[in-house]
C-alpha cells in the first residue's frame, strides 16, 4: 500500500509550497476518476462522455488505483516522524524534497490518501534488460495516449518521481481494452508493471466537467 499525507492550506512562512483545498479536490477528483471509470462497462461509460464521437472506449492500466481517501488533523504521529528521518537518511535531501513535518503545527489540517502499491520510482529503478526499457516505454505510451483520446487527460508533470515501476512474474500480459478504432492491445511485461501517480497539475474532461 502507497500512503501520502498532504497539509492544507497551511500559512507557515517556511512552507515552500501548501495545496489549497480546491486545489486538493480536484486532484482528489481527477485520480479517483482514473481508478474508477476503467472499472465501468462500456454502456456506463458513453452516459459520462467515456468514449470518443464514435462511440469507441477504452479501459486502460497505467496509473494509480485509489483506495481510500481522508482529512484529518492532529498532531503527527513519532512513528511517522522516524520514518521520514529514516528515508531522508537513506535517499537524501535531493529525492526527499519535502520538509520535515515537525513544522506544523498540532491543529493542522491533513489530505490522507490510500493507494495501491505501485512499486519503486523510475529515478531509483535499474532496469534488467532492453525487454524492460520497451515494455516500460510501450507501457506509458499507450496509457497515456488512450487517456487523451478519450478523456483529454493530460498530465502536466511527469518527471522521473511520479512513474512508479513494480515486479510482476515474468510472463504477465497487460490489457488495454478498447472498441472500433480503438481496439484491444496487450502487452508483454517482461516482468515490470507501470502506475503514474501525483494528479496536483492534471486536467481531464469527463462528460461536461472539465477539471
Amino acid at each position: 500500500m502507497r500512503i501520502g499525507i498532504i497539509p492544507i492550506d497551511t500559512d507557515i512562512d517556511r512552507i515552500e509550497y501548501s495545496k489549497t483545498y480546491i486545489e486538493l479536490m480536484y486532484e482528489v477528483i481527477i485520480s479517483r476518476s482514473l481508478s474508477s471509470l476503467d472499472a465501468l462497462p462500456p454502456q456506463e461509460l458513453s452516459k459520462i462522455n467515456g468514449t470518443d464521437d464514435k462511440g469507441n472506449f477504452v479501459k486502460t492500466s497505467g496509473f494509480i488505483k485509489d483506495l481510500n481517501t481522508y482529512y484529518c488533523s492532529g498532531k503527527f504521529p513519532k512513528e511517522l516522524f522516524e520514518a521520514w528521518d529514516i528515508y531522508k537518511g537513506k535517499h537524501g535531501a535531493i529525492t526527499c524534497q519535502n520538509q520535515r513535518p515537525n513544522i506544523y503545527p498540532e491543529e493542522q489540517i491533513y489530505l490522507v490518501y490510500e493507494q495501491e502499491y505501485g512499486g519503486q520510482a523510475f529515478e531509483r529503478y535499474r532496469f534488467a534488460s532492453k525487454y524492460e526499457i520497451l515494455s516500460f516505454l510501450y507501457q506509458l505510451s499507450v496509457a497515456l495516449c488512450r487517456k487523451e483520446i478519450i478523456y483529454n487527460f493530460e498530465h502536466r508533470d511527469l518527471h522521473m518521481g511520479n512513474v512508479l515501476i513494480k515486479k510482476v512474474p515474468h510472463d504477465t500480459t497487460i490489457l488495454y481494452e478498447g472498441s472500433g478504432k480503438l481496439e484491444n492491445i496487450t502487452i508483454l511485461s517482461f516482468g515490470i508493471q507501470i502506475s503514474i501517480i501525483d494528479f496536483s497539475f492534471s486536467r481531464m474532461t469527463i462528460g461536461k466537467n472539465y477539471f
